[in-house]
């Protein structure tokens, strides 16, 4: 719970409000009305952190976290309707992942496997 204060008026609604949503309701039911809102500083605060945190650029949550669709090669096994099955490896250069893609095709003979870079695949077994 958090206390903020909505001024309207130059008299100050005083009121606990459940969560953002809710403030950003009734700021929105006054601006539809027509009625000016005045905010205080601690309301201020609250909305300036909110918009910051919903701007900010997305931040890795560990600095060896890897999107394996957005960089690198993934190797994928394929079914035999030549669907996506399994993610069998996976290398940040593509050079790297046909090594690894030919060795799989070496030791699993009998195995279809593909190697995509984001949407294009790089090479079909």
């Amino acid at each position: 719970m958090t206390d903020l204060g909505i001024c309207s008026y130059s008299i100050l609604m005083r009121r606990v409000w459940k969560d953002i949503d809710e403030l950003l309701e009734a700021l929105a039911r006054r601006a539809i009305a027509g009625r000016q809102v005045t905010l205080s500083p601690e309301t201020v605060a609250l909305l300036v952190n909110t918009l910051r945190d919903a701007t900010a650029p997305a931040k890795p949550k560990h600095k060896l976290d890897v999107d394996l669709y957005a960089s690198g090669s993934t190797i994928y096994r394929l079914t035999a309707a030549g669907e996506d099955e399994e993610i069998v490896g996976w290398a940040r250069n593509a050079l790297v992942a046909r090594a690894a893609l030919e060795e799989l095709m070496r030791r699993y003979p009998e195995a279809r496997f593909m190697q995509r870079r984001r949407s294009w695949v790089e090479w079909k077994s």
